[in-house]
C-alpha cells in the first residue's frame, strides 16, 4: 500500500472476523483458491476493466507458512499437488495486505480466514482490488485523519453514515442523501483540510472495500443486510480516524451505482465520493449548514447521540492522558526509524492529538531488529521514533523485554541510556 514515507512497507489487518491460529488446512486451501479464480473468470475484468486475479498467499501468523496459489519467480516455493508452500522470512510482516515479495507483487491473507464464504470472499477481493489499483494507476499517499476520533468528528460522522443507510434502504431516497451530505460538509467545515485527508482515505480503503462486498456472493437483499450490521459495529469503535472510510465507502458507492450504473470508468476523475454522489443525484446543498445539520440530525437521534458521546469523549481522554503518561511522560525505550517494516491491525489504533498514534499490537522490523507488542507502542506523529514503556524493562543477552513487549537486537546492536532524561535509545544500529 503506498504511503507518504516510500520506505515504510504496511502490512495493515483490515477490520474482518478471525478465528484462533491454527495448521493450514490443505484441502480447505485448494478448494478456496478454486473459488477465488472462478469469482475471477466470471467478472472476467466487467467491475474495473482487468482481471483480479492475481498471486495469492494464505499465511499462518504461528509458523509463518506459506500456501499460495502460484509459484514465486523466486523460487522459494514449492509444488504440493496444486498448491506451493514454503515459509516467510521473518523480516516480512504478516497480514491481510498486498505486498511485493521476489519481484512480484502479492494479495497476503492471515490465516485462517471466516468459515463464512461472505467474509471470506470480500477478504480476499478487498485486498486483490489493492493489486488492481496498481493497474488502474490508482495511487494514493495514505493520510490521517485525527479530528474523526474527536467527539464533533465522530457524532457528525455517525449521522452521515446513518442517513446514507436510510437512503439505501429507500426508493424516494434524495432526502436522505441531502442529509447525509449536509452532515459531511458539516463536519467538514470544522476541521481545515479535512475534506481531502477524508477523501484519499475513501479512495484508497473505500473502494477496495465496495469491490469485496461485489465479488463477496451476496444478493441485494443480503447485502443490505449486511449494511445495518457494517454500520451498527463500525459505531461501536472506540476509533474513527482509520477505520472510516471502510463504512464510508461502500455506502456512497453503492449510492451512486443505483443511479450511475458505469461510474466505475470515471475513477479517475472522482476526487470525492460525496462530491459525486452530490452531482449524480443533483443534491442541492443549503447555505446555511448550522441550522440545517442540527435539524436534520434529530431525525437520526442526534440528541441521543451527543450524550453517547459526550459520555465516551471523557473516557477517550483518560486513556489518551493515560497513554501520554507511559509512551511520552517515560520512562520509555526510544527506537528510531529507519528501514521498517510494519504489521498492525487499524482496530487497535488512537489518535494522541497532534503527537502521534498508540497501537496496542504491532510488529516491526528496522535495522536494529524485531521489535513484536501486545500491550501497547506509540508512534510519533512525524514518523521519527517508536516509543515502549521501559518501565519493568529488562535485558538478556541480545533480547529485551518490557511489558508487552520483546524486542531481539541484531547483533552490535546496544542499549543506551539517554542523558539527564531516563529514557533510552539504542546505539550501534
Amino acid at each position: 500500500m503506498t504511503t507518504k514515507f516510500a520506505i515504510i512497507t504496511f502490512f495493515i489487518t483490515i477490520p474482518v472476523f478471525y478465528l484462533q491460529s491454527q495448521n493450514i488446512d490443505f484441502e480447505i486451501v485448494t478448494k478456496i483458491f478454486k473459488e477465488y479464480e472462478k469469482i475471477c473468470q466470471q467478472d472476467d475484468g466487467k467491475l474495473w476493466g482487468v482481471s483480479l486475479y492475481g498471486p495469492l498467499m494464505f499465511v499462518d501468523r504461528e509458523s509463518r507458512i506459506i500456501v499460495a496459489n502460484v509459484q514465486d519467480k523466486g523460487g522459494d516455493l514449492k509444488k504440493q499437488n496444486e498448491i506451493f508452500q514454503g515459509r516467510l522470512p521473518e523480516n516480512q510482516g504478516i497480514g491481510n495486505t498486498t505486498f511485493n515479495w521476489n519481484n512480484q507483487q502479492w494479495t497476503m491473507v492471515v490465516w485462517p480466514v471466516s468459515s463464512n464464504t461472505f467474509e471470506r470472499n470480500q477478504l480476499l477481493f478487498h485486498e486483490s482490488f489493492h493489486s488492481a489499483q496498481v493497474k488502474l494507476g490508482m495511487n494514493f499517499l495514505n493520510t490521517e485523519n485525527p479530528h474523526l476520533d474527536t467527539k464533533l468528528g465522530r457524532i457528525w460522522l455517525q449521522l452521515e453514515w446513518l442517513a446514507l443507510l436510510k437512503a439505501l434502504n429507500t426508493i424516494d431516497n434524495n432526502e436522505s442523501i441531502q442529509d447525509a451530505l449536509i452532515f459531511r460538509n458539516y463536519r467538514r467545515n470544522h476541521y481545515p483540510h479535512s475534506d481531502s485527508t477524508e477523501n484519499v482515505l475513501e479512495l484508497l480503503e473505500g473502494i477496495s472495500e465496495y469491490t469485496g462486498i461485489k465479488l463477496s456472493g451476496r444478493d441485494s437483499l443480503e447485502t443490505l443486510k449486511y449494511f445495518s450490521e457494517m454500520v451498527e459495529t463500525a459505531r461501536s469503535r472506540s476509533s474513527f480516524f482509520r477505520t472510516f472510510p471502510y463504512t464510508s465507502g461502500p455506502l456512497y458507492c453503492f449510492l451512486i451505482e443505483r443511479r450511475d450504473p458505469a461510474w466505475r470508468q470515471n475513477i479517475h476523475n472522482i476526487d470525492d465520493l460525496g462530491d459525486y454522489l452530490k452531482n449524480v443525484y443533483s443534491i442541492p446543498i443549503p447555505s446555511d449548514l448550522i441550522s440545517e445539520a442540527n435539524n436534520r440530525a434529530k431525525k437520526y437521534g442526534g440528541e441521543e447521540l451527543i450524550q453517547q458521546e459526550t459520555k465516551r469523549e471523557k473516557e477517550i481522554i483518560d486513556k489518551k492522558n493515560s497513554i501520554i503518561a507511559t509512551f511520552i511522560g517515560g520512562p520509555i525505550l526510544i527506537l528510531p526509524i529507519k528501514k521498517p517494516n510494519m504489521e498492525f491491525s487499524p482496530l487497535n489504533m488512537m489518535a494522541i492529538d497532534d503527537k502521534g498514534t498508540y497501537y496496542k499490537t504491532f510488529r516491526l522490523v528496522d535495522s536494529w531488529g524485531i521489535l513484536e507488542v501486545e500491550k501497547g507502542i506509540f508512534i510519533t506523529r512525524d514518523w521519527s521514533a517508536v516509543h515502549a514503556s521501559a518501565i519493568d524493562m529488562r535485558v538478556e543477552g541480545s533480547n529485551l523485554h518490557g511489558n508487552g513487549w520483546r524486542l531481539e537486537l541484531k547483533e552490535g546492536c546496544k542499549l543506551a541510556p539517554l542523558k539527564n532524561s531516563g529514557n533510552f535509545t539504542l546505539q550501534d544500529y
